[in-house]
């Protein structure tokens, strides 16, 4: 074997070295951007969930606006007219509904269970009646945080 034959081996050898580095650092390169990217990805998420449920209370605040003494007072609906008592349906299951909303979005974290807890209160008698519709984790949530919540 002449010296041209060995140094042409020993140069593929290193060139399929330097190959090799390059390509496991490439794929290691890979993987902390995929893992840094998967991050940013998952705060825009928790963020724009976050925006969402905001929303979802101020859209709660303008019928509370509304409609104080069905937001800020407990209600019995046995109490009310007729037209009166049809309202406050509408207006309790628009609150549970966004109150079930935002803790789906949330995971009722970040001060979201008092916002839920807030919305959801004075309508306990109403969820009672029928919770059928209710969503089964949000339906924990609500036994946790309101005993008084009976419905199966």
């Amino acid at each position: 074997m002449s010296i041209i034959d060995k140094m042409v081996a020993t140069a593929t050898i290193l060139s399929s070295l330097a190959a090799a580095i390059a390509l496991m650092w490439n794929v290691y390169v890979f993987k902390e951007t995929s893992v840094r990217n998967e991050e940013v990805l998952n705060t825009a998420i928790e963020r724009q969930n976050e925006t969402a449920a905001v929303e979802l209370y101020q859209e709660y605040l303008s019928l509370a606006f509304l409609y104080p003494d069905f937001a800020f007072d407990e209600v019995s609906i046995l109490d009310l007219s007729e037209q009166e008592g049809k309202k406050y349906l509408i207006f309790a299951a628009s609150a549970l509904t966004i109150s079930e909303r935002i803790y789906e979005l949330t995971d009722a974290e970040n001060g979201m269970d008092s916002i839920i807890n807030s919305i959801v209160r004075n309508h306990i008698y109403f969820i009672n009646q029928d919770c059928k519709e209710i969503g089964k984790h949000f339906l924990q949530y609500l036994r946790k945080s309101f005993p008084e919540v009976k419905c199966t």
